[in-house]
């Protein structure tokens, strides 16, 4: 009984009414013409550009300052986190920079290939090997036409990239192929 109660007061408002008052102001704001996908990717480069990036900027600098002071007082340790922090910031910029203009085309962003402490950034070498909007690379030294940072153990070749505003990374051990894009992409 208490639960019929608590709905009653629908009870007497024809269904009609009640789909409408739920569907129209859905409707009216979609009867409006939508800006497209690459409208609001423009949009929102052009706000990123002005806003984000000069602050991210001034946050670089004034990490870059207290890094510099922190190696002059001999603070090795610390001026080290400093310095990978700068370092992940600088790689964000980069990657949400490719990310907004790299619609429908393939942009290697980063690349590396080694082991343990061993490791080479080889971005160069893999883009060298980008077919178009394709890259096809196996993981091994001389595939990439490099030393062979650590001679006796498993590598790991990794690619970080664009693809169609997406941002993937691809990864494979000696003797695997990479393959971008990949099928679900």
């Amino acid at each position: 009984m208490g639960a019929e109660k608590r709905f009653e007061w629908w009870r007497g408002i024809p269904v009609g009414l009640l789909v409408c008052s739920a569907v129209l102001p859905w409707h009216a704001a979609y009867s409006q013409e939508q800006p497209t996908l690459k409208e609001l990717r423009a949009e929102y480069a052009a706000k990123y550009e002005s806003a984000i990036l000069p602050l991210q900027a001034s946050y670089i600098k004034r990490l870059e300052t207290l890094r510099d002071s922190l190696e002059k007082a001999e603070k090795a340790e610390e001026a080290a986190r400093v310095d990978l922090e700068i370092r992940r910031i600088k790689r964000d910029v980069k990657i949400e920079q490719t990310r907004l203009y790299s619609e429908g085309k393939l942009v290697i962003i980063e690349a590396t290939y080694g082991a343990k402490d061993r490791i080479i950034d080889v971005t160069e070498e893999i883009k060298a090997l980008q077919n178009g909007n394709s890259l096809e690379v196996e993981a091994r030294p001389s595939e990439l036409k490099v030393r062979d940072p650590i001679f006796g153990v498993r590598k790991v070749l990794t690619v970080l990239y664009c693809y169609d505003s997406g941002v993937f990374t691809a990864s494979a051990s000696d003797g695997e192929t990479i393959v971008i894009p990949k099928k679900n992409e």
